[in-house]
């Protein structure tokens, strides 16, 4: 790979940097619109006191391995915890993605080719919407054009130098990603089907698989944690919801795909985007096919790197992870594979290639500009409205469904406020999966929830703030196997219980929010202590509880194994 980019030319090298900067261009548009609760949970990830600390952290909040988090960790201490400091991380790698992705394609076709392949990864909507996010996806995306170039590299030329790094890259891959472990299977299985063509032996081949595995073992304890935590937000489908899982995101990766369903429709949108799938693995056919014409390492190359694109994307789409954001790290396998079939039209129709190009670059500029200034999280305006409201008066923030608790606490984390949440009533900026379920599940969560708000209101709490992460207006309803419609029954509960003073809602492009202000009073019937609340004691703590360090999370660790 590194040569591929030594041996550019000054013009090539030229386009290849405006493709870059153009990319760049497009994903900084997003870096004003703020977090949402992924990249909140990156946040309280990173800002532990220590380095165990952040580790113990991911054991139970986390659904990722440590690698993304250790650099952005570093990266605070250097540029802050703002918005745009904490975006700017993903931001370099993205860039760095679109320049191996070059690299990647360059292994397999020529040099307009590859050209081709950085410019549909620039312009690429996914790509772009979600490299500025403050999770893993732009490191992964990067890796894996740098891991896969390296492996090609490795097995057709039998290069030991790109097989040591592809060794050492896969290995920080699959410590950045666990889609990185399925990415690797799907390299596998492909050099399987194509072991005719290798130049080296099979046991070189192993022995780079399980050198990665070996090194993955001191990580399998807590892959195994996160593996059995799951997702239980998420549902369970069968045989039949996983194939049309498999082809819905295959259609994803095609470009263009994501304006297509708004000018024509899901229905047709999906069969236009499946036609030009065909047609670009078909291309990919056309190159091997005529393989003895063309040098070795392209004819092996391409078809190998189009089919582990597929078998990625099946893997992936299998275990029943239907969200766009788990293919956004196989992008560039794919756009290589379309970059060969752009190649073919451009052959035979130049000129209806040149405006299919420039019609993804309008589409980019039309995702980049329609998503700029959205905010991703009502919450950042939901915190600014609260504080304002609520000056002088001592009031009780209560989040439902809790969830959504790190994105507003990372905007409050400079107020002297404590969150509550339901189900998990303390510390729910701490998400944790582990348990998630059952503490929605508890029989009394409803009226254990009023008796705290109760005894907060006759320990001298005036106002209640309730947010929540839906609309007004809209119904709170279960997600997946979690009964999170309790949410709505608590609010229903509190609006029959206190007097409503304003509510209004705060768009959001991934999690919209809305804020109901209630005006508290004590009940006639004060509640027994439960759970470790009295009065007394509230009356006592009421001022240290309304006044907690600025960064949260340097609180006592108890909460993350309760």
């Amino acid at each position: 790979m590194a040569e591929a980019l030594m041996g550019l030319r000054s013009r090539t090298a030229v386009v290849l940097g405006l493709i870059v900067i153009a990319g760049v261009a497009l994903r900084s548009a997003l870096l004003g619109n703020g977090l949402w609760r992924d990249e909140a949970y990156s946040y309280f990830d990173v800002t532990t006191p220590t380095l165990g600390a952040m580790f113990e952290h991911i054991w139970w909040t986390e659904s990722n391995p440590p690698a993304f988090f250790v650099l952005l960790r570093g990266w605070t201490e250097l540029f802050g915890v703002s918005e745009v400091s904490l975006k700017m991380l993903p931001l370099v790698w993205s860039a760095g993605a679109i320049a191996a992705t070059y690299a990647l394609a360059r292994t397999c076709a020529s040099k307009s080719t590859a050209l081709g392949a950085a410019f549909l990864l620039a312009v690429s909507t996914p790509a772009i919407l979600f490299g500025t996010d403050v999770r893993p996806y732009a490191m992964a995306q990067c890796l894996t054009a740098v891991d896969v170039a390296l492996y090609v590299r490795a097995i057709s030329r039998g290069d030991p130098r790109s097989l040591a790094a592809w060794v050492v890259c896969s290995i920080v891959a699959v410590f950045t990603q666990y889609i990185s472990i399925l990415l690797l299977a799907a390299l596998a299985l492909a050099t399987w089907l194509f072991r005719r063509a290798l130049v080296v032996s099979w046991f070189t081949i192993a022995f780079g698989f399980c050198a990665v595995a070996l090194a993955f073992v001191s990580w399998m304890p807590t892959f195994l944690h996160h593996v059995a935590a799951g997702e239980p937000w998420s549902r369970s489908y069968g045989p039949i919801g996983r194939l049309g899982f498999i082809l819905a995101a295959l259609a994803w990766t095609c470009p263009a795909s994501t304006h297509l369903p708004e000018l024509i429709g899901s229905s047709a949108s999906f069969v236009v985007s499946m036609v030009v799938f065909v047609f670009a693995v078909d291309a990919v056919a056309v190159r091997h096919r005529r393989g003895p014409s063309l040098p070795d390492v392209s004819a092996f190359a391409s078809p190998l790197v189009a089919t582990t694109a597929i078998l990625s994307c099946v893997f992936v789409s299998a275990i029943g992870y239907l969200q766009i954001r788990y293919i956004v790290p196989l992008l560039p396998l794919f756009v290589v594979v379309y970059a060969d079939a752009f190649a073919r039209l451009l052959e035979r129709r130049p000129i209806v290639g040149r405006a299919v190009l420039a019609l993804l670059a309008l589409e980019a500029l039309a995702s980049t500009a329609g998503a700029t200034g959205r905010p991703e999280s009502g919450m950042r305006a939901v915190a600014a409205q609260a504080r304002a409201s609520v000056r002088g008066e001592v009031a009780t923030w209560l989040v439902a469904p809790d969830d959504a608790a790190p994105t507003l606490a990372y905007y409050l984390r400079s107020s002297p406020v404590t969150l509550y949440g339901v189900p998990r009533w303390d510390h729910p900026e701490y998400f944790r999966v582990g348990g998630y379920l059952a503490a929605w599940k508890k029989p009394d969560l409803i009226g254990d929830a009023l008796r705290r708000v109760n005894d907060l209101a006759c320990s001298g709490n005036t106002r209640l703030l309730f947010v929540k992460r839906f609309p007004l207006g809209t119904k709170i309803v279960d997600i997946g196997g979690l009964p999170t419609s309790r949410a709505g029954v608590l609010e229903a509960a509190l609006r029959r219980r206190y007097a409503v003073l304003t509510e209004k809602s705060y768009d959001g492009v991934n999690e919209p929010a809305a804020l109901v202000d209630f005006r508290l009073s004590c009940s006639r019937f004060r509640t027994k202590a439960r759970n470790g609340i009295n009065h007394a004691a509230a009356g006592r703590s009421r001022a240290s509880s309304t006044a907690v360090p600025k960064n949260p999370i340097q609180r006592s660790r108890r909460w993350l194994r309760a």
